[in-house]
């Protein structure tokens, strides 16, 4: 469940700092020109990580524990345990698939590798 609410923060706010792991950004392509088919493809969108994070700030707890129906409080201790478990999880070798957002391994580096799924 908080895999999707993640998602849901994400697509509306365009970033989502996750303690450990990195700060998701969804980014915007621009269109492109098909000349050889005679067409222009639409804008599209992909989501990447970037290795350093920021502390997510008050309004994102805010919303969180909005959507999951807590209070800001416990919106914040579920987030870390969700944030904690999430690198934990990582470094034991395993693979997390994220709907809609990609999948995050272990790297050779011992560092979090992101593979985008397509939007």
């Amino acid at each position: 469940m908080m895999y999707d609410k993640l998602y849901q923060y994400l697509l509306q706010h365009k970033e989502l700092p996750v303690p450990g792991i990195g700060t998701f950004l969804l980014e915007r392509k621009s269109a492109e020109m098909d000349f050889p088919n005679r067409k222009i493809n639409p804008p599209s969108y992909a989501v990447s990580l970037q290795p350093a994070s920021h502390v997510p700030g008050k309004n994102f707890f805010s919303w969180l524990g909005y959507a999951l129906g807590l209070s800001d409080r416990e919106a914040i201790f579920r987030f870390n345990d969700f944030a904690f478990d999430m690198k934990k999880q990582i470094s034991d070798g395993t693979v997390i698939s994220w709907n809609g957002v990609g999948t995050l391994n272990k790297g050779l580096a011992g560092d979090v590798k992101f593979t985008a799924s397509p939007l």
